[in-house]
């Protein structure tokens, strides 16, 4: 159980992790009013603090920043509570949701259009496209 439950991880990572680091989202921000990535990990732009905490917990609806703070506890409320503050100033929870929709829309048409790739079988035998989508994405570059 323990392996499946790495490898659903794995296989939704791409999925769930893409609208943070999409350049697609950063623009949604920056037209709302956040700042432009402030920096890269190779070719990676990292999101901008407020963007990425106002994003993430737009989830939630229009919280104030110790809801935001408490449902993502990894990070220190020092950091989390000012962003989500000045968040606030710039955009409501309906729209910065719906920016981060928009924004990880195009790349999940671009994953999705990776079908055309073999799907190899995993252990368990099932013949499933999720768990090698990122495959596809390295081999078509």
């Amino acid at each position: 159980m323990r392996i499946a439950a790495r490898d659903l991880a794995a296989a939704l990572e791409p999925f769930a992790g893409q609208v943070y680091f999409a350049p697609e989202c950063h623009e949604k921000y920056v037209s709302l009013g956040f700042a432009a990535s402030p920096a890269k990990i190779g070719a990676v732009a990292l999101p901008d603090g407020p963007a990425y905490f106002r994003s993430r917990g737009s989830v939630m609806g229009q919280v104030p920043g110790e809801v935001v703070s408490a449902a993502f506890g990894v990070f220190n409320p020092a950091v989390v509570l000012p962003a989500v503050a000045y968040g606030w100033t710039l955009t409501d929870a309906a729209t910065i949701e719906r920016a981060r929709t928009d924004g990880a829309s195009s790349p999940m048409v671009w994953l999705a259009a990776s079908s055309y790739c073999v799907w190899p079988t995993r252990g368990c035998g099932v013949n499933h496209p999720v768990p090698h989508i990122v495959d596809c994405m390295v081999l078509e570059q």
